[in-house]
């Protein structure tokens, strides 16, 4: 999509490999997924581009998963609620198209908040959080003004997921949901194989030093204490 919609000021690739390590490890459980993307630009070229898709492979189980990109219009405030209308229509058409168990959200937006209602209310399908950014969780001091606007999505989020997970406690309590799961630190394949060992090997990690990568700004809202 980077190639096809020549995009460069946007490429938030941490997001990008977090939603695709999850898709891939769902599929390897022998669940079939499918990813819907905004596909937003923000290069103001005043282009559009129409729905698109592709295929990623999973090679560990030879499978694949279908990525859905909205269609948009390059223009700057507008492209996101082009991309929003497009998305909500590419979600009902495959809804149309087969049962689904579950909807996986990924952070608090207007999209996503819409989607959810769609997929929970009108679908009876449960929706769940995938929290990785709020606006507004901080223990330092009170959010400025227009954070608590932001704190709407939130509010409005509470009622549309049956769960949440996160990689901080704090980002969890944002959403006032019952069911909630702390999954701190990075996620990718080899972390997860890596996790079935810990049971044989308690004891000799429990000597070893543990060693902890941090990438991104130190905010104490993401839980890096």
């Amino acid at each position: 999509i980077v190639e096809r919609r020549r995009i460069r000021s946007n490429r938030s690739l941490a997001g990008t490999k977090k939603i695709g390590t999850i898709a891939e490890g769902l599929t390897t459980l022998g669940h079939s997924v499918h990813i819907l993307s905004l596909g937003t630009i923000a290069e103001n070229s005043r282009r559009v581009y129409g729905v698109d898709h592709e295929t990623l492979p999973v090679t560990s189980v030879e499978a694949s998963i279908c990525v859905f990109y909205a269609a948009t219009w390059d223009v700057r405030r507008v492209g996101t609620a082009v991309s929003t209308v497009s998305l909500l229509r590419v979600l009902r058409r495959l809804f149309k198209k087969g049962r689904y168990e579950a909807v996986i959200l990924y952070n608090c937006t207007a999209c996503t908040v819409l989607a959810g209602l769609y997929s929970r209310y009108l679908r009876k399908v449960p929706a769940i959080l995938e929290y990785e950014d709020s606006a507004t969780a901080s223990r330092c001091s009170a959010p400025p003004s227009w954070k608590r606007v932001f704190r709407l999505y939130e509010y409005a989020m509470a009622r549309v997921v049956s769960a949440v997970f996160a990689p901080s406690r704090e980002l969890t309590e944002q959403i006032r949901v019952s069911v909630k799961q702390v999954i701190p630190g990075a996620i990718s394949s080899k972390l997860c194989e890596s996790s079935l060992l810990r049971e044989t090997e308690a004891r000799r990690v429990a000597r070893d030093r543990t060693q902890i990568l941090y990438a991104g700004a130190l905010d104490p809202s993401k839980g890096v204490d």
